[in-house]
């Protein structure tokens, strides 16, 4: 817990705060585990973090759509070496490369090998979903080779989240989580985004967005 205080004291975060964890004690102690909360929810108002703060956990989705994908693997009905066209179809371009387009894998995205730099392709979904904006992959030169290095791309998991969904027959990977993660793990507190947590639950429970002071 001294550990998490002092996170949260000499972290700059501008909006939220707080920090909420859980401690798995070690087995020998036969103590279960127990979760706590420090600091406030949100700054000004005086909320504090509990057990029960809903928290926005940023690339942890990368975590989320993974296991997704998993799920589908496991009932073959896709495979990590699937190229990315067999789900999303030969109208899906990858870059100038036509070689790249038609052999980028599912494993490609979630390696982040697929030559794109980080930050290339990062405009996916801020507007629109990323269903209706994969055309524009298209327009994006990666700066790297293919599979030549490893470079952290929210855009090739932003593309596998849209793999998962089209092998799910989903409308959204957001439905398609839900029947395949959330669902399966009974958990019930887990939300895609802001506007899907119902109203009372985001009004006493939901933290402000951590965003970093530049300064």
């Amino acid at each position: 817990n001294d550990w998490f205080e002092k996170q949260r004291v000499v972290q700059p975060f501008a909006l939220s705060p707080g920090i909420a964890g859980v401690v798995f004690p070690p087995k020998e102690s036969h103590e279960p585990p127990f979760t706590f909360g420090s600091g406030v929810q949100m700054l000004g108002k005086n909320i504090p973090v509990d057990k029960d703060t809903l928290m926005e956990i940023g690339s942890l989705s990368k975590t989320f759509i993974a296991l997704g994908i998993s799920s589908l693997v496991t009932k073959n009905v896709l495979s990590f070496d699937d190229p990315v066209q067999k789900h999303l179809g030969d109208d899906f371009i990858f870059g100038p490369n036509e070689y790249v387009s038609k052999v980028v894998t599912v494993k490609d995205l979630m390696a982040h090998r697929t030559g794109l730099a980080e930050g290339q392709g990062d405009f996916m979904g801020f507007v629109f979903p990323p269903k209706d904006q994969l055309g524009e992959l298209r327009n994006i030169d990666p700066v790297h080779t293919f599979r030549e290095v490893f470079d952290y791309s929210n855009t090739g998991w932003t593309v596998a989240g849209q793999v998962f969904r089209a092998a799910s027959n989903a409308s959204t990977w957001c439905e398609a989580l839900h029947a395949h993660v959330f669902e399966p793990l009974n958990l019930t507190r887990t939300f895609c985004h802001r506007n899907e947590i119902p109203g009372e639950i985001a009004k006493r429970h939901l933290a402000a967005v951590h965003k970093m002071n530049p300064c």
